[in-house]
């Protein structure tokens, strides 16, 4: 566990790009898709959590063992869930969900004034599809006005996070991103 958060770190901070796959050292690249933070929170580090949030997040509610941290935007008009899965440290974020806000979502603000919330690859809601695909890449699905990028088994994922999946869904309407979730399902 303590690996995959020094390893999940160093990706954040130095922004690696390729992870020992195989014992022989071969180098295996992450897909492009793999976005691996949200408003400098770097998913499966509990340090970037309560560094960005403060030592006690607000917790919008448990159910079956995960956890849901909720906020809005400066301006009201986005929220953003940061979910934490049963059985991992406190305050390690597997995954981020970002949304219009609906105006009877009672939410706090998100730390220090954030105007919008941008993953570590750029993603922020308001992007056009094209601008989607050209940050990601090719997903590896699309259905109807949302496009997925999923990654199972893949190597340097496994290695480097202990993790058996990486998923992340971008909804669009008239063409603008107007959704999206990404990181680690629960296995």
């Amino acid at each position: 566990m303590m690996r995959r958060l020094c390893i999940a770190g160093l990706v954040f901070i130095f922004g690696i790009g390729f992870a020992s796959g195989t014992s022989t050292g071969v180098q295996t690249p992450f897909p492009q898709f793999l976005d691996l933070s949200i408003a400098r929170i770097a998913l499966l580090e509990p340090a970037s959590t309560t560094r960005r949030l403060g030592a006690a997040p607000h917790l919008d509610h448990e159910a079956l063992g995960f956890s849901y941290y909720r906020y809005r935007n400066a301006t009201g008009s986005q929220a953003i869930t940061l979910i934490g899965h049963p059985g991992d440290i406190r305050f390690s974020i597997a995954e981020v969900q970002i949304s219009r806000r609906r105006a009877d979502d009672v939410l706090p603000a998100f730390p220090n004034g954030v105007r919008d919330f941008v993953s570590g690859k750029g993603i922020k809601l308001g992007l056009s599809r094209a601008q989607v695909l050209e940050i990601l890449g090719p997903p590896t699905a699309e259905i109807r006005s949302s496009i997925e990028c999923r990654a199972e088994g893949h190597a340097a994922i496994l290695s480097n996070f202990s993790m058996p999946s990486y998923v992340g869904t971008y909804h669009f309407e008239q063409g603008l991103l107007t959704e999206f979730r990404f990181g680690f399902p629960y296995p």
